[in-house]
């Protein structure tokens, strides 16, 4: 609900007694009878408001509280809203914080010069409150659309990043691209094609292993097999297993190449 004063320069991100699932929304107006209006109304459509009654205050407010959308007066005295409009839009584009710009009729190229410098929507005055609640939960819907595509799209970039990590041990670069960019290649059935295969290991491990303390054979192995690795994954091979003291490498699977034997070498 309004909370009646502004809350200039706090350091909450969110407005006192906000429910979290609230979207909270700034009105910008430099004519006091507008604020009230508009937050008043807002609040008993369930909004959570807060007002500012000029562009200084306005800014200073977002910098420092959760928004997510601002009805924006164009006509305001020390800093016109389409000022900070473009301060706004410094930093936050259209899809994460939408701006709705209130202006009069007879203001058209202020209308023009707003939309193309970022604003989503405006609304005229005198304010019908249907038509602005109707293009507020119209930008809200979409920044909500918006917000989550941002979210799929960080989860789809962790995924990824947690399987470059995980291949990235085994597999070269430009393979884990391939099976990222293609995971249709991972698909059962596969595919014949003629590779090369190359098994390592440690000549004369048995006997040795006999001999050392076992400190000393696993440092020995894990040596071994870490340089392998790293030989094998600079001539485009790909690990396909460890077994004991030995290494399992392919070389033109899953990726195709045409020298697969002359790497292996």
């Amino acid at each position: 609900a309004n909370t009646g004063t502004p809350v200039m320069g706090e350091q909450s991100r969110d407005l006192p007694g906000a429910k979290p699932a609230q979207s909270v929304i700034l009105v910008v107006d430099d004519n006091e009878l507008n604020r009230d209006l508009l937050t008043r109304r807002l609040a008993k459509k369930g909004f959570a408001t807060d007002e500012a009654a000029d562009g200084f205050k306005a800014l200073d407010w977002l910098a420092n509280n959760h928004c997510d959308l601002v009805l924006l007066d164009i006509m305001m005295p020390g800093m016109s809203g389409i000022a900070v409009l473009k301060k706004i839009r410094e930093t936050r584009d259209g899809t994460e914080l939408p701006v709705i710009m209130a202006t009069a009729k007879n203001t058209r190229e202020d209308i023009v010069g707003a939309l193309k410098m970022g604003a989503n929507d405006y609304v005229t005055k005198p304010l019908d409150f249907a038509v602005v609640l109707a293009r507020v939960n119209t930008q809200l819907s979409m920044k909500r659309a918006n917000d989550r595509v941002r979210q799929l799209v960080k989860e789809v970039e962790r995924r990824n990043e947690f399987i470059r990590s995980v291949f990235g041990r085994y597999l070269t670069d430009d393979v884990a691209e391939t099976l990222l960019d293609s995971p249709e290649g991972l698909n059962m059935g596969g595919e014949r094609r003629e590779i090369t295969i190359l098994l390592a290991d440690i000549r004369g491990f048995t006997s040795l292993s006999a001999h050392l303390e076992p400190e000393k054979v696993v440092t020995m192995v894990n040596n071994f097999l870490s340089e392998m690795t790293r030989v094998i994954i600079s001539h485009g091979g790909t690990i396909d297993e460890f077994i004991g003291d030995a290494i399992l490498a392919l070389f033109g699977a899953p990726r195709a190449i045409e020298d697969h034997a002359e790497k292996a070498v």
